[in-house]
């Protein structure tokens, strides 16, 4: 007869079992810390790219207003909040030009 302590179901030595449960609990926490970074590296490349216009748009009117200030945004891509962000600027410059005549 078996003189080791079994678990409640009667399936496994407890020894056996703690073992088990404390070696299931260290992988899962790795699992959870591995898939926190990969989501945290995911993330920054996504928001890297989604600020990549708004950086372009920056680096230009910068570029302009320290070599020309006639010079304007051409803004790429499609008709969004960011084409009308580079736009704007320009639309009321050109406002205050014909005010001003």
């Amino acid at each position: 007869m078996n003189a080791e302590p079994t678990n409640p179901a009667g399936q496994l030595p407890t020894d056996l079992a703690s073992q088990v449960l404390g070696q299931l609990g260290l992988q899962y926490a790795l699992a959870v810390a591995g898939t926190a970074l990969i989501a945290l590296g995911v993330g920054w490349l996504a928001a890297g790219r989604a600020l990549a216009p708004i950086r372009t748009i920056v680096a230009t009117l910068r570029r302009i207003s320290d070599d020309r200030l006639d010079a304007r945004v051409r803004p790429s891509g499609p008709q969004d909040e960011l084409h009308e962000l580079a736009v704007d600027p320009y639309r009321s410059q050109e406002r205050r030009r014909e005010c001003g005549r």
